[in-house]
C-alpha cells in the first residue's frame, strides 16, 4: 500500500466519522425536539354586573386539553364552556381544571358580580303585600320593613333618608318596620343622602 492510497483510507475513515457524528447529533435534537411542552393555564379575576357576559376568561396551552369547571357558591355565576354570565350579586370563587394525556394542573380565580345600582327589599308586616315595585295595600294603615343593599347584595344600616309622600298619605317609622296611613293610591318616595340613592314606591289600594 502507497502512500497515496493509506491517504485516501485514512480521508474516508474521518470523513465517515464525521457523517456519525452528524447523524448522532440530528438525531437526538429532533428526540429534544419532540418534547412535550408542561400543560400550563391561566386566568385573570373577573369583575361583571348581573346579566353580562364574560367571554375567553382564561387560557391554556393546549387546545385539546378537557376544561371542567367548579364554583364555590351557587346561583352567582353560570360558566358554560368559555363563557361567565353573572346571575345574582356576590363573590364566587372559579377553579379551572385542564387535562391532558394524564397530566393536570389547576388555576383559580375571584368573579364579583356587582348589582348595577343599590337595591331595596320589602317585607311586608300586616296590612300589604309588594310586587314589581309597587306595595299593594287593603287597609287604612299597613306596615313593613325596607332594607337597602349594595352592589354586592350586602345589607347597609344604619343610613340617613328623608320620606316623601303624595296624596296625603303619612307614614312613620315603628322600631324597624314603616307604618303608613294612606286611604287611596300614592307614592313613597325614600332619599339616602349618604349614598346618593332614592327610589319611589308606587302603592295601590286594593
Amino acid at each position: 500500500m502507497n502512500k497515496r492510497t493509506s491517504s485516501i483510507l485514512v480521508s474516508l475513515f474521518l470523513l465517515f466519522i464525521s457523517i456519525g457524528l452528524l447523524l448522532v447529533y440530528f438525531v437526538f435534537k429532533d428526540k429534544n425536539n419532540d418534547k412535550v411542552s408542561p400543560l400550563s393555564l391561566f386566568a385573570n379575576d373577573q369583575i361583571l354586573y348581573v346579566g353580562e357576559d364574560v367571554y375567553n376568561f382564561y387560557n391554556v396551552s393546549d387546545k385539546n386539553a378537557l376544561i371542567e369547571f367548579d364554583v364555590s357558591k351557587q346561583n352567582i355565576i353560570s360558566v358554560n364552556k368559555d363563557k361567565i354570565s353573572g346571575i345574582s350579586a356576590g363573590e364566587v370563587y372559579l377553579t379551572i381544571t385542564a387535562t391532558l394525556n394524564r397530566e393536570t394542573t389547576k388555576t383559580q380565580l375571584k368573579v364579583t358580580v356587582l348589582n348595577h345600582d343599590y337595591t331595596i327589599n320589602i317585607m311586608p308586616e300586616m296590612s300589604c303585600y309588594f310586587q314589581n315595585n309597587t306595595l299593594f295595600i287593603n287597609a287604612d294603615v299597613c306596615q313593613f320593613q325596607l332594607n337597602v343593599f349594595d352592589r354586592l347584595n350586602n345589607k347597609i344600616d344604619n343610613l340617613n333618608y328623608l320620606i316623601q309622600t303624595t296624596n296625603d298619605a303619612a307614614i312613620e317609622r315603628n322600631f324597624l318596620s314603616f307604618q303608613l296611613y294612606s286611604t287611596q293610591n300614592c307614592q313613597v318616595i325614600f332619599i339616602f343622602e349618604d349614598i346618593d340613592f332614592q327610589v319611589a314606591i308606587n302603592v295601590v289600594r286594593i
